[in-house]
């Protein structure tokens, strides 16, 4: 139980922390961002982190103050080279490794950058392996190969998820790149064994679907029938893309190459059937 005077201690302590000028801008800060003042915001970050960059408080402020002018002024070059800063002034905060995805990101998304993209995701995993989100950075890294046209490194990078987080639930995801990589290549049995594991994966791991479609399952199996096409095993083919569900949104044209695949077979067999029988061997 506190004594009386260590309770007015720490009174004395709160009331002398409230008003340390970092205190008073972080305050500021964040009013200004529930007012929807992002640009006065971030100028009170800074602020709070300038008037003590060795605090208690000044990591959190100069995370704040690169996340704001990232996410609400969109200043994208800027907050790159503040997120380096924190990286650089406090690695060994929480915060560092989502610095790095975040930098990450925007090298990708917004500046056109993979290489930049693939040397900051690679941090996060030699230095941040400990990060909750490494296996995403890992997906990333293949993903920023792939962009690149590296699709042998894209396709080692894959293999090597596949093999570290094999119950994570992006492991299907990379299961389902690495078969598109193998089919570019004209590997048609490998791919169709890798997305066999990715609908094998999703089922065990279920996760957020991947972004190229709402029913990861379907493209899975869609992709299946046109491998088995490709190997010239029209039948299994069919039998595949009629396992695709009726509420797929592209179902029409999946009707429609089911029903020009059985042409085909129907054809053949019919080609078989008026070929003249060879004569008896004598």
């Amino acid at each position: 139980m506190l004594t009386a005077a260590a309770l007015a201690a720490l009174v004395s302590f709160a009331a002398c922390d409230r008003f340390r000028p970092e205190t008073r801008f972080r305050e500021q800060a964040q009013a200004e961002l529930r007012a929807a003042n992002p640009a006065e915001a971030a100028e009170l970050f800074y602020r709070a982190y300038d008037a003590n960059p060795q605090g208690p408080q000044a990591a959190r402020n100069l995370y704040d103050y690169a996340r704001t002018n990232d996410l609400e002024l969109n200043r994208h070059d800027f907050a790159v080279e503040l997120y380096k800063r924190f990286v650089a002034a406090f690695p060994a905060d929480d915060r560092a490794p989502e610095s790095l995805e975040r930098m990450a990101v925007l090298y990708s998304e917004q500046l056109d950058s993979p290489l930049k993209a693939i040397d900051t995701l690679s941090r996060i995993v030699d230095e941040y392996p400990g990060f909750t989100r490494t296996d995403a950075a890992r997906l990333a890294l293949a993903r920023e190969y792939e962009k690149l046209g590296n699709r042998d490194q894209a396709a080692l990078k894959y293999e090597q998820f596949t093999r570290e987080f094999p119950r994570s639930p992006l492991a299907a995801r990379a299961w389902f790149r690495l078969a598109a990589i193998q089919s570019m290549r004209g590997e048609y049995p490998e791919a169709l064994r890798s997305l066999e594991r990715a609908e094998e994966s999703f089922v065990a791991n279920p996760g957020d679907p991947p972004a190229e479609t709402a029913d990861f399952t379907d493209l899975v199996r869609i992709e299946k029938g046109r491998a088995l096409e490709m190997m010239d095993d029209p039948a299994r083919a069919a039998d595949t893309y009629r396992s695709v569900s009726s509420g797929y949104s592209g179902i029409a044209v999946i009707q429609a190459r089911i029903a020009a695949i059985e042409k085909k077979i129907e054809e053949e067999k019919a080609k078989a059937e008026a070929r003249p029988a060879p004569p008896p061997r004598r």
